[in-house]
């Protein structure tokens, strides 16, 4: 009960902290608009925060309305509002005046990622080490010649520090169909490995991109010993104890901790045999797994396993001088912001399924996580990827989106007339429709994930 009460309660921590962080977001990005309006000469009309009734409004020396909605979510700048003189401002400024106001949103959505990148930098933190745990036969992985114990520090020429610089590289390496050149450190020698072509990575398959690619990362040993046993659940009333070790469950031999629970989750309202060694003698008794989830069964034995040793040699830490820390918080937003445009790519080419796409409810649930483990430097980590997500979504050339503007004012500028409003607000209203359709598909995917169905 006091679990469960728990779980509730980290769930509305990360829904309030997901839409606020997504609402600050917006707001930056908004208030970016209006510094850039300032620059031009242009006063914005009013800035709002948040949408619905009016709580709260106040001018500022410029005659600036600063309103408060009822809903805090997100925000919008109105730059001229009806006034006739402000449109005619707007109107008469140049083409790259117009064309900085639009950006201003996006310039300040990547100067902020930039600004927390540098942030978690400077603070410093932990990362896995690019350690190889297997090598998966027959795959890439295998053909290349990497081995088990093989240290990556190289792909492409580009250096490799974690595991987030492999994925990179990988999907870097797919979408501009380069071949893959892959340096490694074996026994303390680098070791140039064959050169691979990728078109053979199926970014489609399930089981995760690094092990479509035929490695899965070193990782500590976790001994399937049982912990702690919940008190009335199906494994105290079948006798099992804090100290068990368990060697098999349902027939299938257990290694580690993470297959027996992946073997409880995915067996609800079944009944198994589990043996175990207590005090270096065998048993073996017979164990009904229950079920417990709100949308669909997970199964529930009521056991918690001991919280695995920590390999020291398998971690680094990024710690570094300021200017480098904010060189690397640079190198950093630059890698997301390719990875965005080699994502479309992909998903144009084929070579991704629109069922990889997420949205509001995946961000809730990477958002509720990062609450719950209490993880600053990943919280803003995540925060500084979303106002890179954002400031390229908003960069693409599609009506109602900054880049969109700027494409009507270029056809204008080319044109040398304006666009008739009755033509524009066609070509908004099919283009949000559109928007509208494809938000619908991203919430069925986060779902489809949620039950498991993708």
């Amino acid at each position: 009960m006091i679990d469960s009460l728990l779980t509730i309660l980290f769930f509305l921590l990360g829904l309030i902290g997901t839409l606020l962080i997504i609402s600050l977001i917006i707001v930056v990005h908004e208030l970016g608009h209006y510094y850039a309006a300032r620059l031009c000469g242009l006063v914005s009309h009013s800035v709002n925060i948040g949408f619905g009734r009016v709580l709260f409004r106040a001018k500022d020396v410029h005659k600036t309305l600063w309103q408060l909605h009822l809903w805090p979510l997100g925000g919008y700048v109105d730059l001229c509002g009806e006034s006739k003189a402000k449109i005619n401002k707007f109107l008469k400024l140049s083409y790259p005046k117009k064309v900085f106001i639009m950006l201003g949103g996006i310039i300040v959505n990547v100067l902020c990622a930039v600004l927390l990148f540098w942030c978690c930098n400077s603070l410093g933190y932990e990362y896995k080490k690019t350690v190889v745990g297997t090598v998966i036969k027959p795959t890439l992985a295998s053909q290349s010649g990497m081995l088990s114990g093989d240290l990556i520090t190289q792909m492409n020429g580009n250096k490799v520090i974690t595991w987030k610089d492999v994925a990179f590289n990988l999907i870097l390496t797919k979408a501009f169909g380069d071949k893959l050149r892959i340096q490694v450190m074996r026994s303390g020698q680098p070791i140039k490995l064959k050169t691979i072509s990728t078109q053979d990575l199926s970014l489609l398959a399930k089981g995760g991109l690094f092990n479509v690619f035929g490695i899965l990362p070193r990782a500590e040993e976790w001994k399937p010993v049982i912990d702690f046993v919940m008190p009335d659940s199906p494994a105290q009333l079948a006798g099992l104890q804090k100290g068990d070790h368990v060697v098999s469950i349902g027939n299938i031999t257990i290694n580690d901790a993470n297959e027996l629970l992946t073997f409880i989750r995915n067996h609800p309202n079944q009944t198994v045999k589990i043996t175990f060694i207590r005090a270096q003698n065998k048993y073996t008794k017979m164990v009904n797994i229950s079920s417990q989830g709100f949308i669909s069964d997970t199964g529930y034995l009521g056991i918690k396993t001991a919280i695995p040793d920590k390999t020291p040699a398998l971690y680094g830490r990024i710690d570094r001088s300021v200017l480098h820390n904010l060189s690397y918080a640079i190198y950093e937003t630059y890698q997301y912001v390719l990875l965005q445009f080699a994502t479309l790519c992909l998903l144009f080419t084929g070579s991704v399924s629109t069922d990889t796409l997420g949205g509001p409810i995946i961000i809730l649930s990477m958002t509720f996580s990062l609450f719950s483990l209490q993880t600053l430097i990943s919280l803003l980590h995540w925060i500084a990827v979303i106002n890179i997500s954002l400031a390229f979504i908003n960069l693409l050339p599609i009506p109602v989106f900054d880049g969109g503007r700027i494409l009507i004012l270029t056809i204008e500028r080319i044109l040398g007339k304006r666009i008739k409003p009755s033509t524009q607000g066609f070509i908004d209203r099919l283009t949000l429709s559109l928007l509208l359709g494809l938000f619908a598909m991203i919430t069925y995917n986060d779902v489809a994930r949620i039950l498991g169905l993708l």
